[in-house]
């Protein structure tokens, strides 16, 4: 579920001194908050990505993450799957690990989302929690 205003933008490589856009892939059981950016090139399943928060180009979201509110996720990071990662500069110095049992919660939070009319509404909830 992608929330209102929220941006995914295709990370860039240069090849032969030519830009060249990258597929992002986007696992299952996603939500990503409103006015978020995601430039990542990967995002795994059972992640949940905060209300305006920004995902650098390039970088890998594993498994089971929640990116909060307003969190900044630097260029090219890999967050590690079952971690929360907060914070203006979400570095492994910021990011806390998560209980396995997150993967449900996750997945059960997306369902709930995916059922409602309203995903906007269903996105603020989640992202006030």
């Amino acid at each position: 579920v992608i929330g209102r205003g929220a941006q995914l933008v295709p990370s860039t490589r240069n090849v032969g001194g030519r830009s060249v856009s990258v597929p992002m892939t986007i696992g299952e059981f996603v939500l990503i908050g409103e006015g978020a950016i995601v430039r990542a090139a990967f995002v795994g399943s059972c992640v949940q990505i905060g209300t305006r928060a920004a995902v650098g180009e390039g970088t890998v979201v594993k498994d089971g993450v929640a990116i909060e509110a307003d969190a900044v996720v630097p260029e090219e990071a890999v967050v590690p799957p079952l971690t929360r990662a907060r914070g203006p500069l979400a570095t492994p110095w910021t990011m806390e690990r998560l209980h396995e049992s997150s993967l449900q919660e996750f997945q059960d939070d997306a369902k709930r989302c995916y059922e409602h009319v309203l995903a906007s509404e269903c996105l603020s909830e989640t992202q006030q929690a």
